[in-house]
């Protein structure tokens, strides 16, 4: 099924759908593409060679006053950035389920607490559909953050990446310490954080009793998990999945 250019509105918001076939306004070859609809005046085309597209009509206008404006969010004759790369190459599902819209959204709020100049990370866990632990990175308790050795407006991501590595403690262990330092069992919990676990914390979640992982950005400083990591996974009984965003928004179905 097709999206109508001229009338998007008959799409409900929030739907997703794909299965057509056009011809790519970059490369000129003809493609499957899909339309994830992301509001009730904007939708994203994303063409199988990469390039995307976004449509947006005026607010106060129908689609049948206007042509709509297009702005190319992503060329496919642009490389991709890591960060790209991991979505193309990554075998994680997708989840777009209500709840864990939910609870990754109280994620990216907790991560405004950070200090981090660099990636501000919150996570969250959840036990029986209840909040059992917060957690943010930074640095422990008395030490310096980052904010007070780096300037957030021009600093070395690389020297910055070294004393993360060095002095910071991640979102996901902050929030399973907190845990274990109030006696809170995490058998069966889910985690969402916002950014993608670093195999460090995975080991350290798989032992903590964590059965399910939600994130939702990839981190382009990171490795990308391999096939053992998936089958070390597997044996332990955890799922790991990334909350899809399009352009920003998150999608519901």
């Amino acid at each position: 099924m097709k999206i109508p250019l001229d009338n998007p509105l008959d799409i409900d918001e929030g739907m997703l759908v794909e299965d057509n076939t056009e011809t790519c306004p970059i490369c000129k070859s003809k493609q499957s593409v899909h339309q994830p609809q992301v509001g009730t005046h904007c939708y994203t085309t994303k063409y199988d060679c990469g390039t995307e597209i976004v449509s947006t009509y005026g607010v106060d206008s129908l689609p049948s006053d206007e042509e709509p404006i297009y702005t190319f969010e992503k060329r496919c004759d642009q490389p991709m950035d890591a960060v790209e790369e991991k979505k193309s190459l990554s075998q994680i599902e997708i989840t777009y389920d209500n709840i864990d819209i939910i609870f990754m959204d109280i994620a990216r709020s907790i991560s405004k607490m950070s200090k981090c100049v660099s990636k501000q990370v919150g996570s969250v866990i959840v036990k029986d559909g209840r909040i059992v632990s917060i957690g943010y990175n930074g640095t422990p308790k008395g030490w310096i953050n980052c904010d007070n050795v780096f300037d957030s407006e021009n600093f070395d991501r690389t020297e910055h990446h070294k004393f993360s590595e060095n002095y910071e403690i991640h979102s996901e262990m902050n929030a399973v310490l907190f845990a274990g330092k109030s006696c809170i069992s995490l058998e069966g919990a889910t985690l969402y954080c916002t950014l993608e676990p670093c195999m460090n914390c995975l080991k350290n979640l798989s032992q903590s009793g964590i059965t399910r992982i939600v994130f939702s950005d990839f981190y382009d400083l990171s490795e990308s998990y391999d096939e053992k990591t998936f089958e070390m996974l597997k044996q332990a009984n955890i799922t790991i999945q990334r909350l899809e965003k399009i352009n920003g928004v998150q999608i519901h179905i």
